[in-house]
């Protein structure tokens, strides 16, 4: 009760609601969205018989898709071998943002950013399975705080936060995942938690758990559709992260010599040591613990393999939950947000999974249908930033965000450029060496990558500089190179 209270107590002096905690936590009605809200569309008044929502014109729901672990390995971003028609098709009817970075290349970071609206901090980082709402930010606003206090029906489907049951009070319902018991019933988790295949095709006769989550989802919309209120709905899609369980159909989509090409398999040139991660993403896999960094041929095949059958996999549940919108008579009133909590590495780098500040970590897709307001198959250059979400959506549906919201709205890139929009991203990643943590600050144009890496104590230990314009794989590490003397104090500037 008192955290519901305080969040109540930041959502009224920010957005001016004035009904009580009290009475909404009761079950009692919301007062009039248009009290607070101004509508793109007439509300039905409270004295006629109020409309379906998907009867309602103008903009009116919310869609949020979160795929977890997907790399910019889609067709829409120019992947020659990626099988993903539903989010391509996605694309050309929204806006595809070509330079979409995130804070952390890590689930929870990522995803905690998205739904404060702030960005993490290495404290955050070090807190570790504590770093969660619950602990950090009780008595803040939260994306579906803020739209709950509004009237919305906020409802939450698969992964969404990386801990299932946290901010559970801003959720009208919460659907539990399918995930962790279906690893569980079919042995591909043993009883410590750990995974024991890290691929496999299944041919079983139940479904899959993104299949059965994003079943529900759909459930949802054609139940809801039906009823007046307005609806914030988040879907977490679980694959393509591990364990690459995907259909016969998904991997038959997919051979040894159609597979993503392998950026830097030896390693950067001129890079720190430490500029990328063990790989620690697979210290929790039976199969593949005992490799270290020394993964066979074969066995990186067939991972890779299975990443890209998930990555197929995920995009029929983005078809899916399309689909599930255009049934329920929702398409034309939802915005649609589809992203990733982070990228992912397949061996490039000599390195596989996150948590480096590598544009293949970083940098995410992101694509926005938001009807009446985007032009079909827009690309927006603009340099954003998935902190940037937060009072995006808020914008988009006539909210005020809270100021803990830190973000900048990128409504006005989806109707078109921005002049003095600052194209720059920030993200960061930590190195728990013992005794001496070391932290990797980058910032990000459209053109370079710029990392400083210093101690505990500052001090400043290396840096990297990477020219994408002429080095799209981040290469070579030209730090040292005179002709980018003014490019490095440059950087260094907006990093300060």
């Amino acid at each position: 009760m008192g955290r519901k209270i305080l969040r109540c107590a930041s959502v009224l002096a920010l957005a001016a609601f004035t009904s009580s905690c009290g009475g909404e936590e009761s079950g009692s009605a919301p007062p009039p969205v248009q009290s607070v809200v101004p509508e793109p569309s007439p509300t039905p008044s409270p004295s006629q018989r109020p409309l379906a929502i998907n009867q309602v014109g103008g903009l009116q729901n919310v869609l949020v898709i979160m795929v977890d672990d997907l790399r910019t390995e889609v067709g829409a971003y120019g992947s020659p071998v990626a099988r993903t028609p539903h989010i391509d098709q996605l694309a050309r009817e929204g806006a595809t943002f070509d330079n979409a970075y995130v804070s952390f290349a890590a689930c929870t970071p990522s995803r905690m950013s998205f739904l404060t609206g702030r960005r993490p901090t290495p404290d955050d980082i070090a807190l570790r399975d504590g770093f969660t709402v619950n602990r950090t930010f009780s008595d803040g606003v939260t994306l579906p705080d803020l739209f709950k206090a509004q009237g919305f029906r906020t409802l939450s489907f698969g992964k969404v936060y990386h801990y299932e049951r946290d901010d559970a009070d801003a959720w009208s319902e919460r659907f539990a995942s399918a995930e962790v018991p279906f690893l569980t019933q079919h042995g591909f988790r043993d009883a410590e938690g750990k995974m024991t295949t890290p691929t496999h095709v299944w041919n079983g006769s139940s479904p899959l758990p993104d299949e059965i989550n994003v079943a529900a989802a759909t459930n949802a919309m054609a139940k809801f559709a039906a009823q007046p209120e307005r609806l914030f709905m988040a879907v977490g899609i679980h694959r393509p992260h591990l364990n690459w369980i995907a259909t016969e159909t998904d991997w038959a989509s997919y051979n040894s010599t159609m597979l993503p090409r392998v950026v830097n398999p030896e390693g950067q040139i001129g890079a720190p040591p430490y500029a990328m991660p063990i790989n620690s993403e697979f210290q929790g896999q039976l199969q593949l613990r005992d490799f270290g960094n020394d993964i066979p041929e074969d066995v990186a095949v067939n991972l890779r393999h299975g990443y890209m059958a998930s990555v197929t996999h995920a995009d029929r549940m983005v078809g899916r939950l399309l689909e599930g919108l255009r049934e329920a008579g929702l398409d034309h009133n939802t915005a649609v947000i589809l992203w990733s909590d982070h990228g992912y590495r397949l061996g490039d780098n000599g390195r596989w999974g996150k948590w480096s500040v590598h544009t293949l970590d970083t940098r995410v897709p992101l694509i926005m249908r938001v009807p009446t307001l985007t032009k079909p198959g827009r690309r927006v250059q603009a340099v954003v930033e998935t902190v940037d979400l937060f009072p995006s959506i808020a914008d988009l549906m006539g909210l005020t965000p809270p100021e803990t919201a830190i973000g900048r709205s990128v409504k006005p890139l989806l109707e078109g450029a921005v002049p003095g929009w600052r194209n720059v991203a920030r993200s960061f990643t930590v190195r728990p060496v013992p005794e001496n943590p070391l932290l990797g600050d980058a910032v990000n144009t459209a053109r370079f990558r710029y990392t400083v890496w210093t101690d505990k104590t500052g001090k400043v230990l290396s840096r990297e500089l990477y020219d994408k314009e002429i080095d799209p794989d981040e290469s070579i590490n030209r730090i040292d190179d005179p002709g980018y003397t003014d490019v490095v104090g440059w950087l260094e500037s907006l990093r300060v």
